[in-house]
């Protein structure tokens, strides 16, 4: 798959975790990028994870404490070698048909620079920020579109 995903994290092991499971067991053939701005012993952690799933998926991890993750993906934009990207929040996940789909539609349409699908935003543990926790609530989450002639 022709694509990276980008992934800002901070101290959030477990939802490291949930995304390398996820995208491991959907059989991910694209990048994932992480730009971790956890503490030493955190990072330590999520070398450790990561390790885990480096035979089965195609993973950078990169480290910088210091900077916000607006700051690491501005710099690991500057590193993808993929047609496409996405930026991926690391307590959401991006279903991985329908980013085949997505670059399918934008494959066949070049005068189009993005696509997304349908979004929903997912209650775990009544608002608790556990990756592991139970489903407790699903709403639509309305995505912006725009269709324009130029940027």
């Amino acid at each position: 798959m022709n694509i990276t995903i980008i992934i800002p994290t901070k101290n959030r092991t477990k939802f490291i975790k949930r995304q390398l499971q996820y995208y491991d067991r959907s059989k991910f053939t694209g990048f994932l990028f992480f730009g971790d701005a956890s503490d030493d012993d955190v990072y330590e952690e999520n070398v450790k994870l990561i390790d885990q799933f480096s035979n089965t998926l195609k993973i950078k991890h990169f480290h910088d404490k210091e900077k916000s993750s607006e700051q690491v993906t501005s710099d690991l934009v500057k590193l993808v070698t993929t047609k496409y990207m996405t930026l991926l929040p690391d307590d959401d996940l991006i279903i991985t048909p329908a980013i085949e789909e997505c670059i399918e539609y934008l494959d066949k349409n070049n005068d189009y620079s993005a696509a997304h699908g349908k979004a929903y935003e997912m209650t775990i543990n009544y608002g608790k920020a556990d990756a592991f926790g139970r489903l407790t609530g699903m709403t639509p989450y309305r995505m912006i579109s725009t269709d324009e002639n130029s940027a």
